[in-house]
């Protein structure tokens, strides 16, 4: 499909290491060569620490992120589902 711009979704299952993931994000942007062609899709897999809650709440304002909340046993293949 010559001359459509596709967007590419990252997702990143994350729970009390999401100062990680939001270091990942904040690095695909810098180095993308289209930035505006990212959207990410933050699983919060039950992160219980104050510095991670207060990561995903940054990402959630994102305008290129989401931040989605699951609770199940982490497995990596499943929460990327």
């Amino acid at each position: 499909m010559a001359g459509k711009a596709h967007t590419l979704s990252v997702i990143i299952p994350s729970s009390d290491h999401a100062d990680m993931a939001e270091r990942f994000i904040n690095s695909l942007v810098r180095k993308a060569d289209d930035p505006a062609r990212l959207r990410f899709i933050v699983i919060n897999n039950g992160a219980q620490e104050d510095a991670a809650l207060a990561a995903f709440e940054r990402m959630g304002k994102r305008s290129d992120a989401m931040v989605i909340e699951d609770r199940a046993q982490f497995i990596w293949y499943l929460l990327n589902n």
